[in-house]
């Protein structure tokens, strides 16, 4: 019985793994990085705000300009949170969050006229701001 359930678990996380046809950390600029089209989106956390990069499928940077999207945020006891992406540089967006402590994110970019969006799962185990301690002289 172990056995078939766990080949039932196997199964049905390698076709949820399918699904994302690019998934990787450490590209462009360190966030995690996925295909959707002819499009390569990068999400990268930091401290109170999460950075969304677009690029085509050859890493070349796409211009922000003209390009909407948006961010939900999903938590655990079925919280969300929307927040408008704002372009920023040449190629980012940023939403400004207070909770990074989300289960997944669903990015959505409107690209000429056409709609892309992925879902990005937190792995970023990004730490809280503290107050340093003082140090004694």
């Amino acid at each position: 019985m172990k056995t078939v359930l766990l080949l039932i678990s196997f199964v049905f996380l390698t076709s949820l793994k399918a699904q994302d046809s690019t998934y990787s950390i450490g590209k462009t600029h360190g966030g995690v990085l996925k295909t959707v089209g002819d499009y390569k989106i990068e999400v990268l956390n930091s401290y109170k705000s999460v950075t969304v990069y677009i690029s085509d499928k050859n890493n070349k940077k796409i211009a922000n300009k003209g390009i909407e999207g948006m961010v939900s945020f999903y938590y655990t006891h079925d919280a969300s949170l929307d927040k408008k992406l704002i372009p920023t540089d040449e190629d980012c967006f940023i939403a400004e969050v207070s909770n990074l402590n989300y289960y997944y994110c669903v990015v959505r970019l409107s690209i000429r006229g056409k709609v892309i969006s992925t879902k990005f799962f937190n792995i970023s185990g990004i730490a809280e701001k503290t107050d340093e301690p003082k140090r004694k002289k």
